[in-house]
């Protein structure tokens, strides 16, 4: 038993040096000049420098990280809201046909980024200013996130003891101090891990922020990186140290609440 023990532990071990790699590789090219690079790879350490990461600051690279973490912010506390009130709006049986919305909002889920965009455009060509704002790339997050997020707290509420909600029910509570008393301080788990993975998800998209944002003011941090990327000219140092840069919330964010991605999915996926 000892010996498969240290055979899983070494693959464990291997592949999390695998998933940190090109980590590693773009934190050292972020160091690296760009001649360096060019002439003689990430790995030569021939020289060291801060030089990119100070061009970045007079790019204004704080500017786009800011854009991403209030885009991100108000993509998650939005579906969350909406999704929450959802769920336990069809579970209490106030909207009709609750029976088929599971499946509904199991199929939308599967829906590509790419499939929205026309018809959200079209949309917005009437209403031009909104994308101008943070408030059509939110909205479209919001949207996009609905389905998955109204499901997840769906089938966590479906893991709620019975008798949990009975006793308020018998106590005369209404549905909002039902809600509010009892239905939410046990949901904190699954509030946080579905903040978590959303979080990171919108932060992280460059679809979105490419499509409905029209401001380069706004722009979040991954557009900044995209676009400077050129036909004639790539500085892979520079787009190194931008990258680690922009990776830095989320793994901050991971680091802080990892404990909750797995308890929140157990409990709101494989329950219900």
């Amino acid at each position: 038993m000892r010996g498969r023990a240290l055979i899983f532990t070494l693959l464990a071990a291997l592949v999390g040096l695998g998933w940190l790699f090109p980590l590693i590789a773009t934190f050292l090219g972020s160091v690296t000049p760009y001649e360096t690079t060019v002439l003689y790879g990430w790995w030569s350490f021939k020289a060291l420098t801060d030089k990119n990461y100070a061009d970045l600051i007079k790019e204004g690279i704080y500017r786009y990280v800011l854009n991403s973490l209030a885009i991100a912010g108000a993509s998650t506390a939005l579906p969350i809201l909406l999704g929450m009130a959802l769920a336990f709006s069809i579970r209490r049986r106030h909207i009709p046909g609750g029976d088929i919305w599971a499946p509904v909002l199991y199929i939308l889920q599967v829906l590509p980024q790419q499939s929205v965009t026309v018809p959200v455009l079209s949309l917005y060509s009437k209403i031009q200013w909104i994308m101008q704002s943070y408030l059509g790339v939110v909205l479209v997050h919001t949207a996009f996130a609905l389905p998955w997020i109204t499901f997840f707290f769906y089938n966590f509420l479906a893991s709620l003891p019975k008798e949990l909600v009975e006793s308020a029910e018998i106590d005369g509570a209404s549905d909002f101090k039902l809600f509010s008393s009892v239905v939410l301080p046990v949901m904190t788990t699954a509030i946080i891990s579905v903040a978590a993975i959303q979080f990171v998800f919108v932060y992280n998209d460059l679809y979105f922020g490419l499509v409905f944002i029209r401001n380069q003011s706004l722009f979040p941090v991954t557009v900044f990186i995209a676009n400077s990327v050129s036909a004639y000219f790539v500085n892979v140092a520079l787009m190194a140290a931008a990258a680690v840069v922009a990776v830095l919330p989320p793994i901050i964010i991971f680091l802080a609440l990892q404990k909750y991605y797995v308890t929140g999915i157990l409990g709101g996926f494989m329950k219900g």
